[in-house]
């Protein structure tokens, strides 16, 4: 079966809301570090960021829109360093050290 994901601030037109609050991005980075998806209490985050619930759903959606929303802030975080990377080192040898010969 196949799901249709949205993201509550990409539906919104608005920033991702993780890269404007990094007290609810390094509680998310901490508690999904600590456990599961499944065991990751979104209390906790929202605990730990210092927010109400109505602000945090005000963001977003629910914990899986927060979750996925921690991926994708993560993922464009690395591309970002991967780029500098090979712009600070050369074309192609920053990437060789990690392929296998």
């Amino acid at each position: 079966m196949l799901y249709e994901i949205k993201l509550k601030w990409i539906a919104d037109g608005v920033k991702n809301p993780l890269e404007t609050n990094n007290s609810l991005f390094e509680a998310a980075l901490t508690e999904f570090s600590m456990h599961s998806f499944r065991n990751a209490s979104l209390n906790n985050i929202i605990k730990e960021a210092g927010m109400h619930k109505g602000s945090f759903y005000y963001r977003f959606f629910n914990k899986l829109d927060l979750y996925l929303s921690l991926i994708y802030r993560m993922g464009r975080e690395k591309l970002v360093f991967l780029t500098n990377m090979r712009l600070i080192m050369g074309k192609g040898i920053f990437l060789m050290k990690f392929v296998k010969k």
